[in-house]
């Protein structure tokens, strides 16, 4: 054991030898092994963190390449869907010019035989054959005549070609609908018949075959997978390649990829098709003599698309992974032989110092490397540490021998505080029993002597027994009140939650029985619930607010004010008063024994009080202090820990 002079403390030095015999963990094989795992594990991560970058660079090299393959293919079918457009805008041309051209010859188009007028309408389907129909619909829509179905009796009025034609007064190309005239999917036209108001008053009507469009879409080559549309306004298919006869006249105005390609917002994009793969498409609108919105769809598959930059992704992800898996295999042979085995030579070596076993060597003797070096200090350090161990064996029983003496003086330094303890217990009954009897005779004497008619009825010895009595009372009080001081510093504690607002009315009520006749106002805040001694704790609060009321008395209201101020780690409580006040030049003196601001005549005390209340904050671990102004009032706080 060694002792520290400086602060009369003490610790054990263990003897290492000794310790290393006694501990019941095995000397060899402990859990620090496990570590070589970890350092196999963490060379093996510099590896793969080395080969990060390569790997990272293939995987940009691969999207980039993506990119560029996108954008090619964006390009491709973005010409691809102009080029649909372009082949069928010639047939809306052609369409536009048949019924242009005639419609400039009256006995075409007010031609009043009917039979004539269907002979017509059958000439012109021989003429083009990418009609299935001519004919002639009057200004209320019912059908006059037509060179299909000559005996049919219809109303067309709800045909949008014949509705866009009448408002318009213009070539008009309508939605996709039913034909009841044609057998086979058409698309079709409505010319205005002018009367000399220049009013529509016929419509002329050619039907386009969905076929004719879907044949010269069909001349297109497309990419492998790839599919092409021409989608009227409301999103009906009226061409397709291939298997056009399949789609021809179907409505895809719920698919996402129809939507967005007839809000022609966008010339390319990506989505999913009607069959549930994601594919790239390209718009393109088909330009018209009509004004209608029909546009031209391309969409091929996105698989197809980044096929090339994917295996070029999988062969260069293999490739990688052969080269990391070299790079691993020569990592773990190269740790193995360079670092594993002399790290593992030293922690096996320093784990034996360690358990005391000084002697432990490494055994490497090639300093070549930086382990090495290492190796070779350690051994230098075991080397110097057993020396030193030997010196610490003869320091140490030295040192046993001056503990030996240094606890023996303790013993003797304890034993003397105890008797000058005992002392000042024997010196503190001497004081609260043997001072007190003089000076109950003095009181009681004087007291007898003031009764004898003689000393009575003369004033001035009246007087002096007067003083004297009055001097007899005080210092009975001043010795009481030392004694109630010195014991607060020896009497135990008994700490427990404390509720203020309790303490607070038991302490009012004990400090305003002996007055009367004054005009006080309290003003008494909600206090919290403190860990404190009770009994200390209300003489803290007796004695403040019995300065307060004391210190008050020329004040007429009095107002004394009991609060507390928020703190995060403390309960801050607070009394003021607006008293006499103190010079804050004399505050060093206020808490001490016997100190007084102010004089006997003007106030009573003992100045035992406030040293009470200092000692009593201090044995809670708080703290006490107060601010006043002459004339002015003063506050008092004391502080109390949270926790």
């Amino acid at each position: 054991m060694i002792c520290n002079p400086a602060g009369f403390g003490f610790y054990y030095l263990s003897n290492p030898k000794q310790k290393a015999m006694s501990t019941n963990e095995p000397p060899t094989r402990p859990s620090y092994l496990a570590g070589f795992g970890l350092l196999r594990t963490r060379l093996f991560l510099l590896v793969l963190l080395t080969l990060g970058p390569v790997f990272a660079l293939g995987i940009y090299s691969n999207l980039q390449q993506r990119k560029t393959e996108r954008a090619n293919v964006e390009e491709r079918i973005k010409g691809l869907a102009m080029v649909a457009a372009a082949s069928q805008r010639n047939l809306f041309s052609e369409s536009y010019n048949v019924l242009t051209t005639w419609a400039q010859f009256p006995f075409v188009v007010w031609n009043t035989n009917r039979i004539s007028a269907n002979r017509q309408g059958w000439n012109l389907r021989l003429i083009s054959p990418i009609h299935a129909n001519f004919g002639l619909i009057e200004h209320d829509g019912s059908l006059y005549s037509n060179g299909a179905k000559s005996n049919a009796v219809i109303n067309l009025s709800d045909r949008t070609y014949f509705q866009q034609t009448m408002q318009s007064g213009k070539f008009s190309l309508g939605n996709f609908q039913p034909d009841p005239l044609a057998d086979e999917p058409v698309v079709n036209f409505g010319y205005p018949v002018l009367d000399t108001k220049q009013q529509p008053q016929r419509v002329f009507f050619a039907s386009l075959k969905l076929s004719a469009l879907s044949k010269n879409l069909g001349d297109i080559s497309l990419p492998e997978g790839g599919v092409a549309w021409i989608l009227d306004p409301a999103g009906n298919v009226l061409a397709r390649s291939p298997d056009p006869e399949k789609w021809a006249g179907k409505n895809l105005a719920t698919q996402s990829f129809v939507q967005r390609a007839l809000s022609g917002k966008e010339i390319t994009f990506e989505d999913i098709g009607v069959t549930g793969a994601p594919r790239l498409f390209a718009v393109a609108s088909v330009p018209n003599a009509a004004s209608a919105k029909i546009t031209a769809v391309i969409g091929v598959p996105r698989a197809s698309s980044f096929a090339q930059a994917d295996s070029a992704l999988h062969r260069n992800f293999f490739i990688m992974i052969g080269i990391t898996a070299l790079a691993l295999v020569g990592a773990g042979f190269f740790g193995q032989r360079f670092i594993v085995h002399p790290v593992s030579a030293i922690v096996t070596a320093a784990n034996r110092l360690s358990h005391g076993d000084l002697s432990a060597r490494t055994g490497i003797e090639d300093i070549a490397s930086e382990l090495g070096q290492l190796a070779h200090a350690f051994d230098g350090m075991a080397e110097n540490l057993e020396a030193r161990h030997k010196e610490l064996e003869r320091a140490y029983a030295e040192i046993k021998k001056i503990n030996a003496e240094l606890e023996q003086r303790i013993r003797a330094r304890t034993a003397q505080l105890e008797a000058s303890n005992q002392e000042l217990e024997s010196f503190s009954y001497s004081v609260s029993h043997d001072l007190r009897a003089p000076l109950r005779h003095i009181s009681g004497f004087v007291g007898l002597l003031g009764m004898e008619p003689s000393v009575s009825q003369d004033e001035k010895t009246m007087g002096f027994l007067n003083r004297i009595s009055s001097a007899a009372s005080q210092m009975g009080t001043l010795v009481d009140d030392l004694l109630s001081f010195s014991r607060m510093g020896r009497s135990a504690m008994s700490l427990m939650n404390v509720n203020l607002n309790k303490v607070i009315l038991e302490a009012h009520e004990e400090v305003l029985k002996p007055v009367t006749n004054r005009a006080i106002e309290w003003r008494i805040g909600e206090l919290p619930e403190v860990k404190a001694d009770y009994a200390m704790l209300r003489q803290v609060l007796v004695n403040l607010l019995s300065n307060a009321v004391k210190y008050t008395g020329p004040r007429s209201p009095a107002v004394i004010e009991i609060g507390v101020i928020p703190h995060e780690t403390e309960h801050v409580i607070f009394i003021r008063d607006n008293g006499v006040g103190f010079d804050m030049k004399y505050s060093h003196k206020l808490f001490g024994v016997f100190q007084r601001m102010h004089l006997a005549e003007q106030f009573e005390g003992t100045g035992i009080g406030l040293a009470n209340v200092q000692r009593i904050i201090h044995r809670h671990h708080g703290r006490v202090w107060a601010e006043a102004a002459v004339n002015q009032g003063a506050t008092f706080y004391f502080a109390l820990p949270k926790h």
